[in-house]
């Protein structure tokens, strides 16, 4: 959700662990797999995940919980926090709009092997159909070797480290919520991805203007910035509320490139 939104400039929810089925998709990491809307609005992906999300049979990890998303809601009563690498046109954006905003606490540090560990064992048939891991050959570029290593480093992880990789991530979960408690939502430029990947968190990806990705490249390529809004577990119908609220004062969602 996260990666392509954010290189293509559209609005996306990774929503809240267990409330999108994860039936029917490519498995990465089975306790992190989180299924969402990648549309043109927040609007759209609340109209999508009004469908999709809930329980479901065929996934025992589902459950339902309600949704509300609120059209153009207001924001003087939010308590929202922002990071530091949050952008400052954002941020000006919604103080002009009648945000009143704070800096947030540092968040919780820390991880564990799971998406090393599980996308080994999901890729496991793929990599290593006869149960041995094939062999890497010496001298390959950094990339390349990132490449054909990446479902295979996975494998070398043993019972004993997986385990406490887990008991290491139950931890940092509840250091996140205790972290963001009395926040309604918070804003981050970097998005804190893998620690919400870990702990299960919301955030939702918009874009809030146009410039250069890498302003230190010969050419700089001008492209969509987005930023995200990350909320504790649940919140998806607040963070989507807020970031229809943006779009209704600007337009940038709406933006179209030039194709001549």
């Amino acid at each position: 959700i996260i990666s392509p939104a954010r290189r293509n400039g559209v609005t996306a929810l990774r929503p809240t662990f267990g409330r999108v089925s994860r039936h029917g998709g490519m498995v990465l990491a089975w306790s992190m797999d989180k299924p969402g809307p990648m549309c043109r609005s927040a609007e759209d992906c609340a109209l999508v995940f009004e469908t999709i999300h809930g329980a479901d049979e065929k996934d025992p990890s589902t459950l339902t919980t309600p949704f509300h998303f609120r059209r153009n809601r207001g924001l003087s009563d939010l308590r929202i926090g922002y990071q530091d690498d949050a952008p400052e046109a954002f941020l000006s954006q919604l103080r002009s709009m009648g945000a009143l905003l704070e800096p947030m606490p540092e968040l919780p540090s820390g991880g564990s092997n799971a998406l090393g560990v599980e996308s080994a064992a999901a890729f496991d048939f793929h990599v290593a159909p006869e149960g041995e891991p094939l062999p890497v050959p010496e001298g390959l570029e950094p990339d390349e070797m990132r490449r054909r290593t990446r479902f295979l480093n996975g494998r070398n992880a043993t019972g004993v480290e997986y385990i406490q990789g887990q008991r290491r991530r139950h931890l940092l979960m509840h250091a996140m919520q205790e972290a963001i408690e009395g926040f309604d939502l918070f804003i981050s430029g970097s998005g804190a991805i893998g620690l919400t990947n870990q702990t299960g968190h919301p955030s939702v990806v918009l874009p809030y203007e146009f410039g250069p990705r890498n302003p230190d490249a010969d050419r700089p390529s001008i492209m969509p910035l987005t930023t995200m809004l990350i909320g504790p577990l649940f919140s998806d119908d607040t963070l989507l509320s807020v970031a229809d609220t943006f779009q209704r004062a600007t337009d940038w969602h709406t933006r179209r490139p030039a194709l001549s």
